[in-house]
């Protein structure tokens, strides 16, 4: 999965950090958990969380979980 989030970086110009939140949301964590996890706030996680959901063009975890998977799905017929 790591390898597949890097495509997503580099397609959606998502920085280290958005990338570090949407590996541990698609992983199944919380924004609570994430947060102390990473010691932020959890409106810091938040604002990341709302970044991401921007950039990929998703409202929700559902959406985000369908367009990390398609976008996988679609580079791996690629190859």
């Amino acid at each position: 999965m790591k390898e597949e989030m890097s495509h997503i970086t580099s397609d959606f110009s998502l920085t280290p950090r958005e990338k570090e939140i949407i590996q541990l949301v698609t992983d199944g964590h919380t924004s609570q958990q994430i947060a102390s996890l990473l010691c932020l706030s959890i409106y810091t996680v938040k604002t990341h969380r709302k970044a991401i959901y921007r950039k990929l063009g998703v409202s929700n975890l559902a959406e985000l979980f369908h367009a990390v998977t398609d976008k996988n799905e679609s580079k791996r017929k690629s190859f």
